[in-house]
């Protein structure tokens, strides 16, 4: 039998991926919201082979799954941290959006925090909420276009 020669992974530091850390804070804000308002996490195609790239938008399922991406979150495949937080709701200053760069677990929570709690994103979800009141999820048709002419919508079914 050959010789195991992996260190013991169970008894070295647990971290969380700033990503997992995201999808704990999209199903938080569905708790929060009684899932009217939703979030999601999903990996983006990045140019650059060694790095990992994640959007994190809001969802409203009542408005056909309308999406507002919130941030992205980028980091290297080899290394959690540093990781650079983009904002996509905040004001860009100097035609950027803002951009966060953090060493570590606890300089990404604090700025998740301050990017989820500012007035941009708390005005989107409380935004997207009241307009989702009304309106029970499923209703309307995704590939419906109400300008579109009846004939082409005849060929579009068969």
């Amino acid at each position: 039998m050959a010789d195991d020669l992996w260190p013991n992974f169970e008894k070295l530091p647990k971290f969380r991926a700033p990503a997992q850390i995201l999808r704990e804070q999209a199903e938080l804000l569905g708790e929060k919201t009684g899932n009217v308002i939703r979030a999601e996490v999903l990996p983006l195609k990045v140019r650059d082979e060694g790095r990992l790239l994640f959007g994190f938008s809001l969802i409203a399922p009542a408005l056909n799954n309308y999406r507002l991406r919130v941030l992205n979150l980028g980091h290297e495949v080899r290394r959690l941290y540093p990781a650079k937080l983009t904002t996509m709701l905040q004001p860009p200053v100097e035609g950027r959006y803002p951009v966060y760069e953090l060493g570590s677990e606890s300089a990404f929570v604090e700025a998740l925090k301050s990017v989820l709690g500012h007035e941009t994103t708390v005005h989107a979800v409380q935004s997207l909420w009241v307009q989702s009141e009304d309106f029970p999820v499923g209703i309307g048709d995704d590939d419906e276009d109400p300008f579109e002419p009846a004939e082409a919508a005849l060929h579009k079914s068969r």
